[in-house]
Parts: structure tokens; sequence; C-alpha cells
């Protein structure tokens, strides 16, 4: 399975093999800590981007031309992301916020993308518009600190 992150429509940002996505399953057998045999078969490559004006992070299975969102809480302006293949992790820079947020992403049994969990911040005080992960899972962006009105404001 392979994840694919872009910034805006048409723009490749990052490439990755995933190799730890799993499926969250509720009745916690052991199943749900390898990705099931069909979708590694299939070879399924996820093409995930951000829709800042919809405030919105989607993907779509290639070469699929469906468009799904993905549950990500409140961002209002989702600029930037990044897929950690290691953690499966998505980041999403928020810029409006001056936060990073991470969401755990996870499979469905039917082979569908979703985020797992609750949203978490992983930087603040930073409005980011760039975001890469590398090969070790360490996130690098680039962008500005928060004003100190941002500051006062917390």
């Amino acid at each position: 399975m392979r994840l694919l992150a872009i910034v805006g429509i048409g723009t490749v940002f990052q490439a990755f093999q995933a190799l730890a996505i799993a499926p969250k399953v509720k009745d916690g057998s052991s199943r749900s800590q390898t990705v099931s045999s069909d979708a590694l078969k299939a070879g399924r490559k996820y093409l995930i981007t951000s829709f800042p004006q919809l405030k919105q992070v989607a993907y779509t299975i290639l070469p699929d031309n469906v468009w799904r969102p993905l549950v990500l809480g409140e961002v209002s302006s989702p600029t930037a992301i990044a897929v950690d293949p290691l953690s499966s992790r998505l980041f999403v820079a928020d810029p409006p916020k001056n936060i990073i947020w991470w969401y755990q992403l996870g499979l469905t049994n039917a082979g569908f993308l979703q985020t797992t969990g609750k949203q978490r911040a992983a930087v603040e005080g930073f409005s980011a518009h760039w975001l890469a992960v590398n090969g070790a899972g360490d996130l690098y962006f680039s962008g500005h600190p928060a004003s100190k009105k941002w500051e006062r404001g917390r």
C-alpha cells in the first residue's frame, strides 16, 4: 500500500511506502494489528490532499477519482499535510490557529482510510506553511512563529 500526500490540487508533496497502517477493530481481536493481506496484495495507493477553503482533508484510492473525507475535528484551514508511514500519523498544518495537528491513521476492513482516536497538537504557537516527515519519523516544517497577540489570547 502506498500513501501519497499532496498540497492543493495537482501538486505532489510526498510519497511513502506505508508499512504500519493497521485497521482498528473494536472487538479487540489480534487481527487489528496488521493490514489485511487483500489490501497488501491489491497494492492500494492512497492520495491525500488538503482543501483549505472547504476546511477539509480528503483522500482517494488511486486510480479512483472519488474523494472521501478524513474525519479531522475542528480545523479552520488545513494548508499543508505530511504522512509518517512508520507511525501511521497524518500531520496537518492549520495556520490560522497556529497549530500543527496530528492524527492516527488506520484502515477499515474494506480498505478505506480513516483517522482514529482524537485530534492532537504536535506543534503550537507556529503558523506552518510546509510540512515534511523524514524516514525516522521526524517532523520538519517552515513558516513563522505566532504573533504576540496569539500568545496573550491563550
